[in-house]
């Protein structure tokens, strides 16, 4: 089965066998789709029936205010899901655009198939249940994140903030960001030249070092 790596590597299929998985498919009503870059996938307000696992290239969930102003909610990879929340929700419409930010392959599952009581009452079909609730929950901690950096006031705030947290997640004061310079201000809100120049100023005070998406913090700044 061609990208059975990244179809086995979803967490939506944690504990699934092989034997199981192309049941599940079917069941599931597998629809595969190609997309091409800058393409959108899914438009604000439209009401899904279907989620989308990613298995190849990246995606990327953005929303626009009225001025035209971008901001990245969330970067998809392959093996990730995306718009399952709407999916699963009775007829909420998506408030956000689902942009190909890469050339992608998208398979789409229908979620009316998971939340419907299985009939042979399947081992595997309560755990595509209890996956789909660990993602959902998953994902709900991540926003709670990014909000916190969006709570802090200035430019160098959210920035600080938003560079610890990866800091923390990668263990090391030496990580990379999936994100080039408009993304980040794009994630965080704020002006792409202002962002440019808080990270200049920051490096010329020595909380930090960059070059491109790679970063290192100052040991001694993390400690104070």
């Amino acid at each position: 089965m061609k990208y059975l790596r990244e179809i086995e590597g979803c967490a939506l299929f944690d504990g699934v066998s092989a034997e199981q998985l192309e049941g599940l498919l079917n069941c599931l009503q597998a629809r595969p789709s190609s997309f091409s870059k800058g393409e959108t996938i899914l438009e604000e307000e439209s009401v899904l029936s279907a989620m989308g696992l990613l298995l190849e290239g990246e995606v990327h969930i953005v929303k626009e205010d009225y001025l035209g102003n971008r901001n990245i909610i969330a970067i998809i990879k392959p093996s990730d899901l995306f718009g399952e929340s709407y999916a699963c929700s009775d007829g909420e419409k998506l408030n956000v655009n689902v942009i190909c930010a890469k050339d992608c392959q998208v398979l789409f599952l229908n979620t009316q198939s998971i939340l419907e009581r299985c009939q042979n009452f399947c081992e595997s079909h309560r755990l595509l249940v209890s996956n789909l609730m660990h993602i959902m929950a998953a994902k709900n901690i991540l926003l709670s994140k990014k909000l916190d950096h969006l709570t802090k006031r200035t430019t160098r705030e959210k920035v600080l903030s938003f560079l610890s947290e990866k800091s923390m997640e990668k263990r090391s004061l030496t990580f990379e960001i999936p994100f080039n310079r408009q993304q980040m201000a794009d994630f965080l809100c704020v002006d792409r030249s202002a962002l440019s120049r808080e990270l200049m100023k920051l490096k010329e005070e020595g909380y930090l070092d960059y070059d491109k998406n790679q970063f290192r913090l100052n040991r001694q700044w993390i400690s104070s």
